[in-house]
């Protein structure tokens, strides 16, 4: 977490498209208490962690002055949907003030470089902290008590670190994501990209981690890959060490069955993701319909593996494939377990 050394930056105005759960919020109007931003995407695991803390501060602190608000920045133009939006805040059960952010003004504003970020904003609405990433918030929590301290809060404040043992139930290293679309660069076949129009890919068969490779018919726009060939005739591929896969994915048709083969074989029972299924004949799968995250394998060996995703029917496009490797709990600083700023 970076702490500001001076508190002389102001922190810009909310400007949103969207709210849910709340009527629209202003920084002046939130003047005198302590302010948490959330900047987050529905589409990215790291920032659905992410606002799984903030909505356990939001809990733990909101009635001692913390006004905590989320800021949906999407990547890909469906999450910029409102009802897709809702419908997240819905199923993560958030009930602090969330906005949209369709045009990324508020993201530019702050200068975000990664997602998730937080701002911390005290009570004269100057940037006191910024956090990035989605583990190492006792810094975050320790900040947020002494603003809420400087507010004017005098009642007894909660055990530190309490939240995040409990909140964050499962750190990780992320490993950047595979963005599939031609603006991104990572298709690794020798017939490179073909922006905007169906192109015939051959896949050969030799693969570099940090690239994904397209067997069949694929159309690539500026952030998706398509496919567009005949049933079961293609395949994207790709190799990966050590890490849980998800991908962004979604499909033109309700219910679309894309089977998935890890190291040429469907994906073990011990390894399959959250969203996939097993057929009566032990084949992994997964539905699609409106693009979502979709979980896929779990990473709970350190082998390298290769995983192909087969579209049985044209219409599938998969946004971005991301990895994230599990790591040990972090520790509450000096090895204590709670500490009080009381």
């Amino acid at each position: 977490m970076k702490q500001m050394t001076t508190r002389t930056l102001h922190a810009p105005e909310i400007y949103a498209d969207f709210w849910f759960n709340s009527q629209s919020q202003s920084l002046q109007a939130l003047q005198g208490s302590v302010v948490l931003l959330v900047f987050w995407d529905f589409t990215s695991e790291s920032s659905l962690r992410a606002v799984h803390i903030a909505e356990a501060f939001h809990r733990q602190y909101a009635d001692m002055g913390l006004t905590v608000i989320g800021i949906h920045s999407p990547e890909f133009s469906f999450a910029k949907e409102p009802r897709r939006v809702e419908e997240a805040v819905h199923q993560l059960d958030l009930h602090f003030a969330v906005a949209t952010d369709n045009t990324r003004a508020m993201w530019d504003a702050y200068r975000v470089q990664e997602m998730p970020t937080m701002f911390l904003i005290d009570r004269e609405n100057l940037l006191y902290a910024v956090h990035t990433g989605d583990v190492g918030y006792e810094h975050l929590e320790r900040s947020i008590q002494a603003l809420l301290r400087d507010a004017g809060y005098r009642g007894t404040l909660p055990p530190l670190f309490g939240i995040v043992q409990k909140a964050a139930d499962r750190p990780s290293v992320p490993i950047p994501a595979m963005q599939t679309g031609y603006l991104h660069g990572v298709l690794g076949n020798v017939e490179g990209y073909s922006p905007e129009l169906p192109a015939h890919y051959t896949d050969p068969g030799v693969y570099v981690e940090g690239k994904f490779y397209a067997q069949g018919v694929w159309r690539a726009g500026k952030n998706s890959f398509e496919y567009c060939g005949e049933e079961n005739g293609g395949y994207v591929a790709f190799s990966f060490s050590g890490s849980d896969v998800n991908a962004v994915m979604g499909s033109e048709q309700p219910n679309a069955v894309v089977r998935l083969r890890l190291d040429n074989a469907s994906v073990p029972a011990d390894k399959i993701g959250s969203n996939v299924m097993i057929d009566g004949s032990g084949k992994s799968f997964v539905e699609l319909d409106e693009p979502k995250l979709v979980y896929l394998v779990r990473g709970n060996d350190l082998a390298k593996h290769t995983l192909r995703i087969l579209p049985v029917m044209r219409g599938m496009t998969i946004y971005s494939i991301s990895f994230d490797t599990p790591s040990a709990m972090h520790e509450p600083e000096h090895g204590e377990e709670n500490f009080r700023n009381n």
